[in-house]
């Protein structure tokens, strides 16, 4: 009998060291499952912080979007102030260029009077002058 005590023995202590090694092996199963768990909340944190960030980049091209909206919008209003400028600007610069063309016409025909007026008057000094040619000589 003691012989089948140590064969039992010697069974029970190769049952031990196959129970160790699958629970050394469950347990590196265990640290990999764990490990790959801290990896994955680790990543969806980052994936939390990434959207936090573009929902807070899309916040604020939301808020530029508006406020570049209301800049054309003011533009715009300038934009028609300036056209309704410029318009009255050429109605004015019509109404100047016809009031210089009168203005040059005013005094294309003054110079013309004043022409034939000294045309006149030099043939009045002629006039005198073979009227009365001896006194041109006293100065």
């Amino acid at each position: 009998m003691p012989q089948l005590r140590t064969s039992r023995a010697d069974e029970l202590h190769a049952m031990l060291r196959q129970y160790k090694t699958r629970y050394t092996c469950i347990e590196q199963e265990i640290g990999k499952i764990q490990a790959a768990q801290r990896a994955a909340m680790e990543e969806n944190q980052q994936q939390k912080s990434r959207k936090e960030a573009l929902d807070s980049a899309i916040r604020k091209a939301r808020e530029e979007a508006v406020a570049v909206d209301a800049d054309v919008a003011h533009a715009e209003q300038e934009l028609a102030t300036v056209k309704a400028s410029m318009a009255d600007l050429v109605i004015k610069g019509r109404g100047l260029k016809q009031a210089m063309d009168g203005v040059e016409s005013a005094s294309y025909h003054a110079r013309e009077e004043f022409l034939a007026a000294c045309q006149a008057m030099e043939q009045e000094i002629r006039s005198l002058h073979d009227s009365h040619p001896g006194y041109w000589l006293t100065s």
